[in-house]
């Protein structure tokens, strides 16, 4: 159960705005390095890397990801898990919701992919073409939504989830697919919804037996 009902203290508004600074700049530094992480990385890109990195990066789509929410939803309700079920629910809510904010996002900043960078697109600007977008990097949203939602219930699950989810965010570095900071911004996005969504339905599906001091 990740919250037990009792309300607690809500960061001021300046504290959330001074976090989000800090994280602008810090992506922003970070994408000043991203050619030399690239370079840097290049070497490591043998076959069966590559090759074990595509069956990783299977895993961070989307519809895989909500697939094993649902699963997971199943097998609570058929052996009335009431917990498995709010996992899976709750953990497909907030894919749906990551993954729209992704696609805006995507849209909004048009950060060419490493591949039309070495075409020579390197100007960000507004795109609808799928194929063009690489910040954030989606597979790394939906990882870390999945692996933040679950963990919220299942605690002791946290290292293995943040693990997978870094191998699968990392998995679109390896392959080229995204610069090092989409995957950054990929995790913070997916990160932060997945919590959102995870307070957002302790608040509206309440569980059993939980109470609440607010009024």
């Amino acid at each position: 159960m990740p919250f037990s009902g009792r309300s607690g203290s809500t960061p001021s508004p300046l504290l959330i705005g001074a976090a989000a600074l800090l994280v602008i700049a810090g992506l922003w530094e970070l994408i000043q390095l991203d050619p030399f992480i690239r370079d840097a990385i290049r070497p490591w890109r043998t076959p069966w890397v590559l090759a074990v990195m595509s069956r990783v990066t299977f895993f961070g789509q989307g519809w895989v990801l909500g697939a094993i929410g649902a699963v997971v939803a199943a097998i609570g309700y058929r052996f009335r898990r009431r917990v498995l079920v709010r996992m899976g629910v709750v953990s497909i809510a907030a894919l749906i919701t990551s993954g729209l904010a992704d696609r805006v996002l995507k849209i909004a900043f048009g950060r060419p992919r490493p591949r039309l960078v070495d075409d020579g697109v390197v100007e960000w600007s507004t795109s609808l073409v799928s194929g063009h977008h690489s910040f954030p990097s989606g597979h790394a949203v939906s990882a870390f939504t999945l692996a933040v939602v679950f963990a919220a219930w299942r605690p002791s699950w946290r290292p293995a989830l943040l693990t997978a989810a870094t191998a699968i965010a990392l998995s679109r570095v390896v392959l080229d697919a995204h610069f090092f900071s989409d995957v950054v911004a990929g995790a913070l996005v997916g990160a932060v919804v997945g919590w959102g969504v995870v307070v957002l339905a302790a608040r509206r599906w309440p569980e059993p037996g939980a109470t609440s001091t607010g009024r």
